[in-house]
């Protein structure tokens, strides 16, 4: 679950990054963050289930 949560916040960082709404590398760094992140919780959930 946290996975598909990380990829639509990165889809939607990527339309930004294509409008030129934000450089490429604040894209980087913003996706990465949220899939790291995302996927963090998803194990602290799975675990404690």
């Amino acid at each position: 679950m946290g996975l598909i949560v990380a990829v639509i916040i990165a889809l939607v960082l990527l339309k930004n990054a294509v409008f030129d709404l934000m450089s490429r590398k604040v894209y980087a760094i913003a996706a990465g963050e949220h899939i790291i992140s995302f996927i963090a919780l998803g194990i602290i959930h799975g675990v404690w289930q």
